[in-house]
């Protein structure tokens, strides 16, 4: 019986970069993401600060630190949150919401004159 050597088909990676849209671009992005995700975890360093400060000296520091339990899990469900978004519409637009949505809050908190304040707007 004669066999037959066929020749090797072209197999083609699938293009996984949007056209028009460098990759390095991407990589920004997920630089300034993580910018975004450290600058929570970054509370601590405030935390005294604001024990200091004249507007929030009367609170114990646990209740300062209350600010980032809360954030941690408003983070945690946003995450969820999120992740559904982004199956369904794409990273980009869900990451630039997360972005601007997460700028809007720290300055929010930047303008916070008690913590109820803090609270409700961090």
């Amino acid at each position: 019986m004669a066999t037959t050597v066929q020749a090797p088909q072209q197999v083609t990676a699938p293009v996984s970069v949007a056209p028009g849209l460098n990759r390095w671009w991407r990589v920004l992005g997920g630089v300034l993401m993580n910018l975004a995700l450290g600058s929570l975890y970054a509370w601590s360093m405030f935390a005294g600060i604001l024990k200091t400060d004249a507007e929030f000296a009367t609170n114990t520091l646990a209740q300062l630190t209350l600010t980032f339990t809360i954030s941690v899990f408003v983070f945690a469900l946003a995450f969820v949150f999120a992740g559904r978004l982004q199956d369904k519409f794409g990273p980009l637009w869900i990451s630039v919401a997360g972005g601007v949505l997460v700028s809007l809050g720290f300055f929010m908190s930047g303008r916070a004159h008690s913590l109820n304040e803090l609270y409700l707007w961090f």
